[in-house]
């Protein structure tokens, strides 16, 4: 759908005031999530002094970084992945440049050339263009371009890839995006050995981000590369911050157990490293970024800089007493949404049709209602003008929020012309839900605590607080809505077989929220409904109602997605614009193909 917009030129970027902070966020969220190369080292660099609030397309940007960094990361097998976002000041504002560098195989010159060719793939399976479409790299530049900007890429000698982007933004608060309490007051010290690295780029990303760092939030800092070069720094500065690899930590914990009664020790780990029960010291798990050390250096209370971009998604929360209502003719839809929602302490209830929604807001009252646009009978536009007519208009500033799998650009603006307050993609991706909670409730509905009630920590969240510093309790774990749990002795997911039925696992379990168990009620589920939808989509083939066909076109993409199954859903979204436009001719081309290819998936992942 990017692709069509791009060369058909209809694409509308959108020029609304957003922090680059939280952009970096949502890639470094997406990176922790869906990154499973736990040997790569990824590191993430932003300058402090970028201007605090910006003007630009701020969805297309997070997009555009996404695609790059998931591109690095799969073709980097040794070494690492750095993101630098740094600017220039211009007369209209600013370029906000961008260079992500990897050390994987590169690419050659052929295929720099041949790089944005619509289907182009190279002849190899290790190349960065094989499998897929081979879309996601002209996507991003088009999307730049259609901002303004521009991205080029070198290799040389096929020895890892250089994305370098500049992209024209407005500036709104040309105040630093960083800022750090008492900077004056702070010397931190940074201990890493070099010689563990495999590669002498890796170090250069870590040196560069801690010189970046020091240099843009004007703090006294030091590196050492040696445990003995530390001991002597600790004796002549008087250090209040010591940064340490969890390699350096291992070898030696009880010095720095000792050490943390005088200053603060903080462990760079692996994400499934845990300190002691009784240790003094603070964790920040990998992907390492400069957000992640900021946070901590400013002690969770930054001034209006970082505090702002904290607020805008570094704290995970939970929603404890707000009510909720999602309405979705997909019955697997709304687990999902139940089992999201739930996760940060929503009271949520769920119902199939429009008219049923209409009943329960007529009966009940919602702080939150989340509508799906294209449904059978009331679709979420019709469902959404009843609601607000309701008891004399007592729904008229009821925040409702559309759920689609149709974002074209322009959409937001779209649903807010129908009434809708915003607008969530489907399948729900948490760092969307997240800034549309903060967007659309009152601020008194959002509880900021140490851990989100999902159990995932961001990556730049610290593991333990400060002493001084007690955590928010969440709620007993009976309030809250859980996923689906496995029957006791259940097996682990059979990632290599559903890899082979050409699901993207990684992409399913991060709309579960990593939970396995959760994404595979949810596969189960796709094939236990997939007798009934097939003779629905059959039923209305053979009829030829070509709208209604279309929804449930749109209903089969939208489950697709959920699950991992991109090309099905890639397959379902052709059908579905085609009933939209009445083209019964492309449809009576291409169903039955469609329905064999849903017949031989959920043949393929029965009995998972």
């Amino acid at each position: 759908m990017d692709y069509t917009e791009i060369v058909e030129g209809t694409l509308s970027p959108a020029k609304k005031e957003y922090m680059i902070t939280s952009v970096l966020n949502d890639v470094i969220t997406m990176t922790a999530l869906q990154s499973n190369r736990q040997h790569l080292e990824l590191v993430f660099d932003i300058d402090p002094k970028i201007p605090a609030s910006l003007v630009g397309d701020a969805e297309k940007i997070s997009h555009v970084l996404k695609i790059l960094v998931e591109n690095s990361i799969k073709f980097t097998e040794e070494g690492g992945v750095n993101v630098r976002i740094g600017f220039r000041r211009e007369n209209y504002g600013i370029n906000l440049i961008v260079d992500i560098r990897d050390t994987g195989i590169g690419m050659t010159d052929d295929q720099l050339t041949q790089m944005y060719d619509v289907f182009y793939q190279a002849d190899t399976g290790t190349s960065r263009l094989a499998g897929g479409l081979g879309l996601g790299l002209p996507i991003a530049r088009g999307l730049l371009t259609a901002m303004g900007g521009f991205i080029h890429f070198e290799s040389v000698g096929q020895q890892g890839l250089h994305a370098h982007i500049v992209l024209p933004q407005g500036v709104v608060d040309a105040r630093p995006c960083i800022v750090l309490n008492h900077a004056d007051q702070l010397c931190i010290a940074c201990y890493f050995k070099p010689e563990k690295y495999s590669c002498d780029e890796v170090r250069e990303y870590y040196d560069g981000l801690i010189l970046n760092l020091v240099e843009g939030l004007g703090v006294n800092g030091y590196q050492v590369h040696n445990f003995e070069n530390l001991q002597k720094l600790q004796c002549s500065h008087a250090l209040t911050h010591v940064f340490i690899a969890q390699a350096e930590y291992v070898e030696n914990p009880a010095y720095y157990e000792d050490l943390a009664d005088t200053l603060r020790v903080v462990v760079i780990a692996e994400k499934d490293f845990s300190l002691p029960g009784d240790s003094r010291l603070l964790v920040i798990h990998k992907p390492f970024s400069a957000l992640s050390v900021a946070n901590l250096l400013n002690g969770e209370i930054g001034e209006r800089g970082f505090a702002e971009a904290q607020a805008a998604g570094r704290k995970p929360f939970t929603c404890v007493g707000v009510r909720a209502l999602a309405v979705d003719d997909e019955e697997m839809n709304l687990v999902v949404a139940k089992g999201v929602l739930g996760s940060y302490g929503i009271e949520v209830d769920t119902c199939l049709s429009g008219r049923e929604a209409i009943a329960r807001c007529g009966s009940g009252s919602y702080d939150i209602i989340f509508l799906d646009h294209m449904m059978p009978g009331f679709d979420g536009v019709e469902t959404l003008k009843k609601i607000r007519e309701l008891h004399n208009g007592m729904y008229q500033d009821l925040p409702a929020i559309a759920l689609t799998a149709n974002t074209v650009s322009g959409a937001r603006e779209m649903f807010r012309s129908e009434g809708f307050t915003e607008f969530v993609p489907k399948p729900i991706e948490r760092t969307v839900l997240e800034r549309v909670l903060r967007k659309v409730l009152p601020k008194s509905c959002i509880q900021y605590t140490a851990k989100s009630a999902s159990g995932d920590v961001p990556a730049q969240a610290i593991e333990s607080p400060p002493p001084e510093v007690e955590p928010e309790p969440l709620p007993p774990p009976e309030e809250l809505a859980a996923p689906p749990t496995a029957a006791a002795g259940e097996t682990a997911l059979p990632y290599d077989r559903l890899a082979r039925a050409g699901i993207n696992v990684e992409l399913g379990l991060g709309y579960c929220g990593g939970e396995e168990n959760f994404y595979r009620e949810m596969l189960r589920m796709f094939c236990a409904q997939s007798a009934e939808k097939h003779a629905e989509l059959a039923a209305l083939y053979e009829s030829a109602v070509w709208g209604d066909y279309a929804v449930k076109a749109h209903a089969l993409k939208s489950t697709s997605l959920t699950i991992g199954a991109e090309q099905l859903s890639a397959q379902a979204k052709e059908l579905e614009l085609a009933g939209k436009r009445g083209d019964g001719e492309f449809i009576q081309a291409r169903h039955a193909a469609l329905m064999r290819a849903y017949e031989e998936l959920c043949g393929q992942i029965a009995g998972i």
